[in-house]
């Protein structure tokens, strides 16, 4: 899967179902479709001969998608061009970085490291990524989870394991039976292991995210920011039904368990037992959609206080800005900010991207 191998082949770009066709949000740098000149706005109207109208993405993708050195045939509608634009591009094997970003704070001694997913050479880009930055003199490090929806268990322990000291707990999975529990330890020295360390998380943080996030939490480690966590912590295993694999059964076989004994989890039933004690009622101020004084007691390894219900509740919590008017986010959803881009930069192609 292209969401925990890192890779696929392809052609390398973020497509969108926009005005009844496909179309193309950006080419990723260095893919064929970033060679072959493929730009953002560009209209795909046909794949191989078959017409895009009313297709969906997910359609579109297999039609692109192929084995390596096969190629594809695109026909094109681009802004400020009369005739159409007709594509032939080769496939191939697309790397999905999972480190997008890193680098040291312009005029400061702060890191920073953006992770978009758990992948399977997460681990491997994070250590390259810490060695640099602790080669450069960083003396503290921003860790950025946010909307990173999460991907292989094994990479949330090795990348936990790159912050927290040997031999300590991560992570548990605790199913109906006692002895279905599963421990999982880092098992190697950690990289950035005392210096300040804040992780950046939001609702789209999620199941792996919230397993590193929460270990760090519990052995305080580092700082947590940002909103509550979105609470995926389903262990669950797919089993193929038929003959030809079409049809699968997703059966739901434990959860997840940070070390503090708190369920990654959110419950359908809010009122269902924990593991915790029940916290006396208090005026607190909601901060999802279980009030504080709902939430159940957990403690931390030096003995700090944080709470369960699900999800992972940052040590501090940023306040939600309404940063966009009502209008703006439905001219956004309409896609009308992107169309206006496409047609100005179509009109002015000596236009740069730092205009104002």
């Amino acid at each position: 899967m292209e969401s925990t191998s890192g890779k696929y082949e392809g052609l390398g770009m973020e497509i969108d179902s926009r005005d009844d066709y496909i179309t193309i949000v950006t080419p990723m740098e260095g893919t064929p479709a970033y060679r072959k000149g493929l730009k953002s706005g560009d209209k795909i109207t046909k794949i191989n001969g078959q017409s895009t109208l009313d297709m969906t993405t997910a359609d579109a993708a297999k039609l692109m998608r192929g084995p390596a050195g096969t190629s594809v045939n695109l026909i094109i509608k681009r802004e400020g061009i009369a005739n159409e634009l007709d594509f032939e591009v080769e496939r191939a094997v697309i790397e999905l970085k999972s480190v997008n970003f890193y680098g040291v704070i312009e005029g400061t001694d702060i890191g920073y490291i953006r992770l978009s997913r758990f992948a399977e050479e997460t681990s491997h880009e994070l250590r390259d990524a810490i060695v640099e930055l602790n080669g450069k003199g960083i003396n503290s490090l921003i860790f950025d989870l946010r909307s990173n929806g999460g991907g292989l268990l094994q990479q949330a322990v090795e990348t936990a394991e790159l912050f927290i000291e040997e031999g300590k707990l991560v992570v548990y999975t605790r199913g109906k039976f006692a002895e279905s529990e599963r421990r999982l330890y880092s098992q190697r020295k950690p990289l950035f292991p005392d210096k300040p360390l804040v992780v950046l998380v939001n609702e789209g943080s999620a199941s792996a995210s919230e397993i590193v996030s929460g270990a760090i939490q519990d052995w305080d480690r580092g700082i947590i920011m940002g909103y509550p966590t979105y609470g995926k912590g389903l262990v669950q295993q797919v089993f193929p039904i038929g003959s030809d694999n079409d049809v699968a059964l997703k059966l739901t076989t434990a959860k997840y368990y940070i070390p503090s004994g708190r369920c990654i989890q959110k419950p359908e039933n809010q009122n269902k037992d924990g593991h915790g004690d029940k916290i006396a009622q208090t005026d607190s101020t909601p901060v999802d959609s279980l009030k504080i004084s709902d939430k159940e007691i957990y403690y931390t390894n030096s003995g700090r206080v944080v709470y369960g219900g699900g999800g992972i509740l940052p040590d501090v919590e940023l306040e939600h800005e309404d940063i966009y008017k009502p209008i703006e986010l439905a001219l956004e959803r309409r896609g009308v900010f992107f169309d206006f881009a496409v047609k100005k930069f179509a009109a002015n192609p000596d236009m740069t991207v730092d205009l104002e």
